[in-house]
């Protein structure tokens, strides 16, 4: 069976415009024409549109799929494999998103607009900020790490991260040095803490990284960059010590 170019177009959800870009870029050339000259399209010229496509979705650019398209190219069923675990990955960010959307919803009749508004703007803004600087799968780790835990401990984590951070900038407001007994005793705790929150070495890691470079987070969590530096040093003389 083949097909029109129209055809072609409404069967896919392509535009007859983006089917003659992908022609012009050498990627899809229709297979036959008619004496009219009219475009012909096969059922190789629809598996050759899936590739492009399914390349597309990789977010591999156009001027870089030919490879993709001729001979030892990917097998289709390696192809579907990983458009398949693409898709699931835009999936996990879409229940992200559906949760987020649940949060805010669930405070709309509680709050006026301008504090919706407000609210929105803020975990927007903190989304963003977490897509750029860990993966969905760390981001599903730490959906998860967090679900393990009850409302009641959430809290209580919450209250003790803040009671460190007080305990931190006061030790640091006293002059106390990061290397003294009082102060490595509030970074094994600091440890034990992040330990709780986050299993991952690689995402504490990140995490740190994620306070050094956004504002925003410094200015929420009070997390100065000063502050940080006091902690790390601590953390540093804990480690220091641990290892003697």
């Amino acid at each position: 069976m083949d097909y029109t170019v129209g055809q072609l177009a409404k069967l896919s959800g392509v535009t007859v415009r983006a089917l003659h870009h992908y022609e012009k870029l050498g990627l899809l050339p229709a297979s036959d024409r008619t004496q009219s000259g009219y475009r012909r399209y096969t059922e190789g010229d629809v598996l050759q549109l899936h590739r492009i496509l399914a390349c597309r979705q990789l977010g591999i650019p156009l001027k870089d799929i030919k490879p993709y398209l001729g001979a030892g190219a990917p097998s289709l069923k390696s192809l579907l494999a990983r458009q398949a675990s693409a898709l699931g990955t835009e999936i996990k960010r879409l229940q992200g998103l559906l949760s987020f959307i649940n949060r805010v919803s669930a405070a709309v009749e509680s709050n006026t607009d301008q504090q919706v508004t407000l609210q929105l703007l803020s975990l927007m803004n903190t989304m963003n900020t977490l897509t750029v600087h860990y993966t969905t799968e760390e981001l599903e780790h730490l959906r998860s790490l967090q679900g393990t835990l009850s409302p009641e401990a959430r809290a209580e984590s919450a209250s003790v991260l803040a009671d460190l951070l007080q305990q931190f900038s006061s030790a640091a407001s006293a002059g106390l040095a990061p290397t003294s007994a009082a102060v490595t005793e509030l970074a094994s705790r600091w440890i034990e803490l992040g330990e709780t929150l986050a299993s991952s070495e690689a995402i504490r890691a990140k995490t740190r990284q994620l306070i050094d470079s956004e504002p925003e987070i410094q200015r929420a969590t009070g997390i100065t960059p000063d502050l940080k530096a006091y902690i790390d040093n601590a953390l540093a003389a804990r480690r220091s010590a641990s290892a003697e």
